[in-house]
């Protein structure tokens, strides 16, 4: 999505708020306006003069309002480069909430995500079949339905500006873990929120986000209750000798476009007789010749647990996202299975992408 600031007074903005009227009638792509009109922030900005148009953090026009043509063929521009060398592209993200705090943190990082990556985002709320704040009496699904639309929208409204474009929204109703995971055949990602706290039944059933995160037909990128939008730049991914490298790196380029730097692939030694079970020629050899760019690391470390020994490599090196591959399981096969992604899940300290294996 483009990012615009205009810079000036109110007689300025007035005049730009007529000209980009003019544009949006011909520019169908998203777009977010940031008005810039209070000197103290005005002289923030290393500008000539205003009004001020910038884009992106590239000063097109400064001491001067930019006409109807220039702003029609940034625009186009823009979105012609976008359509050429930005592989997520149209991509298709769902991101479910249920209006808790860390639902907000999800719901941020999801927007940040879809600017840059010009991702189209659908909100998704899934609401149980009764209301405990509800008498029973006026508990018809109708009822129900209205309350939920209602708080979704009032959600989406605390959490974006008037600048902004509102994504679309969902309402259904039903169990969370079904629901999402049967909308996630029509999507390419799915951005959702993991607390990390988690009481007695969480433990023994599995939360609703590890649920998805095993179940979903996309990867899912989850959130933990406090962040903000990290840079991808050095991703960690839990190295798995079981499991197909490349699809690894096939997700994340597609994921993660450019500003994918380098990739640590990280193998947790739980004792001192452990035995390197790989090197980074092999994982070199697995990656497709387009991906050759990317710097790859092939590290060992020694930990007391595969989540502790993330975490910690995470802390030392800047990491923006640790990730994890996993099969695809039912909801009785993830009752009992033990995997080290649920459990990840569980103590969430960074973004967590899992990515599914081939069945």
């Amino acid at each position: 999505m483009l990012l615009i600031k205009f810079l000036g007074l109110d007689k300025h903005v007035r005049e730009l708020t007529q000209r980009m009227d003019n544009i949006r009638q011909k520019i169908s792509q998203p777009y977010e306006l940031s008005i810039i009109d209070k000197p103290n922030e005005i002289l923030e900005y290393d500008i000539k003069g205003i009004p001020s148009f910038i884009i992106d953090d590239r000063i097109i026009t400064e001491g001067r309002m930019p006409t109807l043509e220039e702003l029609e063929f940034v625009f186009n521009t823009y979105y012609s480069k976008m359509d050429t060398v930005n592989n997520t592209s149209n991509k298709k993200v769902l991101v479910p909430v249920d209006f808790s705090s860390t639902s907000q943190a999800a719901f941020r990082f999801a927007m940040e995500y879809g600017r840059i990556h010009n991702a189209q985002l659908d909100i998704i709320h899934v609401g149980s079949y009764r209301d405990p704040e509800m008498s029973m009496s006026v508990q018809h699904p109708d009822n129900l339905q209205k309350k939920r639309i209602q708080q979704l929208n009032a959600f989406i409204s605390s959490q974006t500006s008037k600048e902004q474009s509102r994504p679309r929204t969902i309402y259904a109703s039903g169990f969370p873990i079904d629901v999402i995971n049967e909308y996630s055949k029509e999507y390419d990602l799915i951005i959702m929120g993991s607390t990390g706290e988690h009481g007695l039944a969480d433990r023994l059933l599995g939360s609703i986000s590890s649920g998805v995160a095993q179940r979903a037909h996309c990867p899912v990128m989850l959130i933990p209750k406090i962040e903000q939008h990290r840079d991808f730049k050095n991703i960690l991914c839990a190295y798995h000798p079981g499991y197909d490298q490349q699809v690894v790196m096939e997700q994340l380029v597609s994921l993660l476009p450019e500003k994918l730097e380098h990739v640590h692939f990280v193998e947790i030694l739980l004792d001192e007789t452990s035995h390197h079970k790989a090197d980074i020629g092999f994982i070199q050899g697995a990656i497709p010749e387009q991906y050759q760019h990317i710097h790859l690391h092939l590290d060992y470390i020694q930990g007391d647990s595969v989540i502790q020994g993330l975490n910690q490599y995470a802390d030392e090196n800047d990491i923006g996202a640790i990730v994890m591959m996993t099969q695809h399981r039912t909801s009785l096969e993830a009752l009992f299975h033990k995997s080290q992604t649920k459990q990840m899940v569980m103590d969430i300290k960074y973004p967590l992408l899992v990515l599914h294996a081939e069945d």
